[in-house]
């Protein structure tokens, strides 16, 4: 009778920690210009908050130049005041530029939301993403040039395996 009760008790120990890790996302897509985009950032559900950001964009025959994105717009840059970041689908990523006037930017809605999936369990959805220049120094409009995707997916794939040893 002890053992199912200590097994019970580290059950329920894991899925607590796993709910405490902010979990990887990995995102690809193809852009309407033929330039793609693909990359990964970390989301912590419990602190709305992202981290570890890198995503690339290749050129196209629209932008004519592909670009980097490591920081998050409203979270990341202060001087960015473009929509803030959430989880219920939108996270808009850019430079640290003080002023965003004509810089790079990229907009990724991602459906189903990034609530916690369940512990030990992939989850993948479907996504849009706009990447254009910013039409002020708050980055709080797109300019053009811009394109969006024609396809795009959002992934994560956590294992028991980074929960028993609480790596990540």
């Amino acid at each position: 009778m002890r053992t199912p009760i200590l097994f019970l008790i580290a059950v329920v120990l894991f899925v607590t920690l796993a709910s405490a890790q902010p979990i990887t996302y990995y995102v690809q897509g193809t852009y309407s210009d033929g330039g793609t985009f693909n990359g990964s950032f970390n989301y912590d559900a419990a602190a709305n908050k992202y981290s570890a950001v890198n995503i690339v964009t290749t050129p196209g025959t629209v932008r004519t130049a592909g670009a980097l994105y490591l920081f998050v717009c409203g979270q990341d840059v202060a001087t960015c005041t473009g929509v803030a970041p959430d989880a219920t689908g939108y996270l808009n990523l850019t430079s640290t530029a003080a002023d965003q006037t004509g810089l790079p930017a990229m907009s990724l809605f991602f459906t189903p939301s990034l609530s916690p999936p369940s512990p030990f369990a992939s989850t993948s959805g479907s996504l849009f993403s706009l990447e254009a220049n910013c039409s002020n120094s708050a980055c709080a409009a797109p300019a053009g040039p811009s394109r969006s995707t024609d396809t795009g997916t959002i992934g994560s794939s956590e294992t028991l395996e980074q929960y028993l040893f609480f790596g990540s």
